[in-house]
């Protein structure tokens, strides 16, 4: 709980005393915020496919302008990526959904071999320069699942405009324009959650 919502001051003595509150106010707000953020992880169907983008997500730069050499994984993108790897390892699908030369992409992941995330850990992309929504409908199909089981993770908030626009039943998440607070948002989205992770998750 307190990794999470990190609070100075948790128990209050005081209050103990007087009301048997043992805890301050603010550890008050942080328990109620965990308690039903657990409550929405058990009630609500989970989502079972991350589509990611590729340039200033995965990686910082434009691998078809940078080169796939010199973009670079900086400690954000690379704490975004171990992220998703974890996700996959607790049952999620992961697809790439990128407006790019496919090429491009392929050879920037051949190379950085230092990348948590490698092209088979991806059970399908969609790497072109159509819509987004239109991709992640086809990547939904190419995986026998609808589309409200699918998040996007883009750097671009214009992107994700246009994919709650053409395709609502997906939830599109815009990372944060700095990027050192990428890993923090990332612990926040409630969408991530699963109450529990079962084998046939992991399968």
């Amino acid at each position: 709980l307190l990794s999470l919502y990190p609070v100075d001051e948790v128990h209050d003595p005081h209050g103990d005393e007087l009301g048997h509150l043992p805890y301050t106010p603010l550890f008050f707000v942080a328990l109620a915020t965990a308690i039903a953020r657990k409550i929405h992880a058990i009630r609500t169907p989970p989502f079972k496919v991350i589509a990611l983008d590729c340039d200033d997500t995965l990686w910082a730069g434009i691998c078809a302008e940078d080169g796939p050499q010199q973009v670079v994984v900086d400690p954000p993108r690379r704490a975004l990526q171990e992220f998703m790897l974890e996700q996959r390892r607790r049952g999620m699908l992961l697809a790439l959904a990128s407006k790019n030369n496919e090429e491009d992409v392929v050879e920037t992941f051949r190379a950085h071999p230092e990348m948590p995330l490698r092209l088979e850990d991806f059970a399908a992309r969609r790497i072109n320069w159509e819509s987004k929504a239109a991709n992640l409908a086809r990547l939904a199909e190419d995986l026998a699942l609808g589309l409200a089981s699918v998040i996007l993770v883009d750097d671009n908030p214009k992107e994700c405009t246009e994919v709650q626009a053409g395709a609502p039943e997906a939830l599109a998440l815009a990372l944060p324009a700095d990027a050192g607070e990428i890993p923090e948002f990332l612990r926040h989205v409630w969408a991530f959650d699963r109450a529990r992770v079962t084998e046939e998750d992991r399968r």
